[in-house]
């Protein structure tokens, strides 16, 4: 009987280490993502799978925010671009193919 209690609290921990290993990788993504890392650690150590289905469905902020500011980038441009300009071309200026 005593050596099936080593062979349970061996295992126990070696699952608890894998769970651990899990969860940090999973607060890595969700840092990458924008999100707080100590959070998403917690909820994936304490969750197990649940928790890193909850990393997985996370927005990624930091992509979204790229988006915004390029979208407002382009949406400035769009409005600057020709306003006040009244040129005209002649062929003769055109540079050569």
């Amino acid at each position: 009987m005593p050596s099936n209690v080593g062979l349970i609290i061996g295992i126990g921990l070696l699952v608890l280490f894998v769970n651990a290993m899990i969860a940090s990788n999973m607060s890595d993504s969700a840092h990458e993502k924008g999100h707080d890392k100590r959070r998403y650690f917690h909820l994936c150590f304490w969750l197990g799978i649940f928790g890193c289905l909850c990393v997985t469905a996370l927005p990624d902020r930091v992509a979204n925010e790229q988006r915004e500011q390029l979208l407002a980038q382009l949406q400035y441009a769009n409005s600057t671009k020709y306003q006040g300009t009244n040129v005209t071309m002649q062929d003769a200026e055109l540079p050569p193919l």
